[in-house]
């Protein structure tokens, strides 16, 4: 490679001409390195990205995983163990605070005759609609809500007295009366529930108080169902 110069010399020019091989395979040197520097931060970048994409599909999947074991599959509400994990938790904040907690079980009414009369699949579709009406019923997003098997359900309320439980339980048990659960786009059935509701004394354990409840819930069945039973008190409230 040859660098030539011009230059005006009175009535002539002056031509020079330089050797700048040594550059110019010094400036091909650089601009090689530039582009594998370039080219390896590139891949440097894009594995970044891989490994980052990598890292949050593994979350996401690691999320679902955790999704599924904690919920129910045919409600997606909490599943018994879950529940009791949640509200133990529950529990915990509740004596660090002092605040009172009820816990409501629920069970529905003559489900068997359900299936007997039209099947296992409106059976299920009932138990689903029934777990769309518990959720729409929640005070707040620190209420609890699970299925505990079948048709029996439980509701962890923190932070609320026996009278705020008894009234959350009327009003599932309104909103039950007023609507008719789907079956399918052509069906839809008219079903009952039996409520028990405990309010968790100081220093009960969980199962405690779920026992007292599960006895409540008994005795508004024994009574003739479609009946809200407080643990403490020796009368039911008729619907």
């Amino acid at each position: 490679w040859l660098q030539v110069s011009l230059a005006l010399l009175g009535d002539g020019l002056v031509i020079t001409l330089s050797d700048i091989s040594n550059l110019m395979l010094a400036n091909q040197s650089l601009q090689q390195r530039a582009a594998t520097l370039a080219l390896e931060v590139g891949i440097e970048r894009a594995t970044r990205q891989a490994l980052s994409d990598e890292i949050g599909l593994r979350e996401e999947r690691e999320k679902e995983l955790r999704r599924l074991a904690e919920t129910d599959p045919l409600t997606a509400l909490l599943n018994r163990r879950s529940f009791i994990e949640k509200a133990n938790l529950c529990i915990e904040t509740a004596d660090a605070t002092g605040q009172e907690s009820s816990l409501i079980m629920v069970d529905l009414d003559h489900f068997k005759s359900v299936n007997d009369s039209h099947g296992h699949p409106a059976g299920d579709a009932v138990i689903r609609a029934f777990a769309d009406l518990l959720l729409g019923s929640l005070r707040s997003p620190r209420d609890l809500v699970g299925r505990f098997g079948g048709e029996e359900f439980a509701l962890f309320l923190p932070n609320c007295s026996q009278q705020c439980a008894e009234l959350a339980a009327q009003n599932i048990q309104r909103e039950l009366a007023r609507r008719d659960l789907p079956v399918s786009e052509t069906l839809a059935l008219k079903v009952s529930a039996s409520f028990g509701v405990a309010t968790r004394r100081k220093g009960e354990s969980l199962m405690e108080c779920i026992g007292r409840a599960d006895r409540a819930l008994y005795r508004a069945k024994h009574e003739g169902r479609n009946r809200i039973s407080l643990a403490e008190a020796t009368v039911s409230a008729a619907a």
